[in-house]
């Protein structure tokens, strides 16, 4: 296919930049967008375990909350930051411009935030992909969660969606309140336990990280990604807060299976190609029946 047709330079610096390193000796990550002079960068994927053998392929948090970096649009697999200074004040003006127009929330200062967008711009938000477009019935299942206290088959289902999707929008407080509700129900539930885990790394709660891999022990073993997981929380807990960051970006949270899950009945925001004579079905990004229906 050509796909490994590159010269060796350039795929050391692909890969640097998957595993959010720099190509110097002792360079970081964003030492090395410093040096190339590097203003927008776009970061991709769902944090989901890669296969074996191969590099990790999420990047959507690379620059998650770093300092001179301003996230300017986020959905479920992807991120885009411009870098703050002097010369980007023209963009950034753009930038807000253009959510103005559109009638979505946007702080420049803290930049983009899908919570707000999902309150005050709804159908935005289902058009450009930060929720699907039942985003509304899985927010029902978790209103009749906390009201019952119990959740039957159907709305564990749905809760360990809407979970997922929070995991992946970047939305780590109310990951754990839907987390919380599914472990109330299933206590060894391993994918709720690893998610709580996780969004307390990203929260940089590293004590209730280690009392919540205390309360998974019994479960820890069976789950190789929770194991994973637990262990790389435990070491990553013992590093200086300004280390931990290449180690927490870096850790996945969901298995192939959980993200195919997630991205049912997500819309595909319009191309070019909705005009073109390609089956409709071939080009749909999330291949969920009736996604644009709701």
């Amino acid at each position: 296919s050509g796909s490994m047709n590159m010269e060796r330079e350039r795929f050391a610096a692909q890969l640097a930049l998957r595993r959010r390193q720099g190509l110097e000796p002792d360079e970081t990550f964003t030492e090395r967008l410093d040096r190339e002079g590097v203003d927008l960068f776009f970061g991709i994927g769902m944090p989901v375990v890669a296969r074996p053998n191969r590099p990790p392929t999420y990047t959507t948090t690379h620059l998650e909350r770093t300092e001179g970096w301003v996230v300017i649009f986020r959905n479920l697999d992807s991120a885009i930051y411009l870098r703050r200074n002097e010369r980007n004040r023209a963009n950034l003006e753009r930038v807000l411009d253009y959510y103005r127009d559109a009638g979505v929330p946007f702080d420049p200062d803290r930049g983009f935030d899908p919570r707000r967008v999902i309150e005050n711009a709804p159908r935005w938000a289902v058009d450009h992909g930060i929720v699907p477009v039942d985003y509304g019935l899985l927010l029902q299942a978790e209103r009749n969660a906390l009201d019952a206290g119990l959740l039957d088959r159907d709305s564990a289902a749905l809760l360990d969606r809407l979970a997922s999707i929070y995991a992946s929008i970047g939305l780590y407080e109310e990951l754990l309140v839907t987390n919380g509700l599914i472990r109330r129900s299933a206590p060894r539930n391993p994918a709720a336990a690893r998610r709580e885990i996780w969004a307390l790394l990203r929260l940089e709660r590293m004590d209730l990280a280690a009392e919540a891999i205390r309360n998974a022990a019994p479960i820890i073993a069976p789950d190789t990604l929770l194991e994973s997981i637990a262990t790389q929380a435990l070491r990553l807990s013992r590093e200086a807060p300004s280390d931990r960051s290449d180690g927490i970006a870096l850790l996945p949270v969901l298995t192939p299976s959980e993200a195919r899950r997630a991205t049912a009945s997500y819309r595909r925001p319009p191309t070019a190609c909705e005009t073109c004579s390609e089956p409709r079905a071939n080009r749909d990004l999330y291949s969920a029946p009736d996604a644009d229906r709701g």
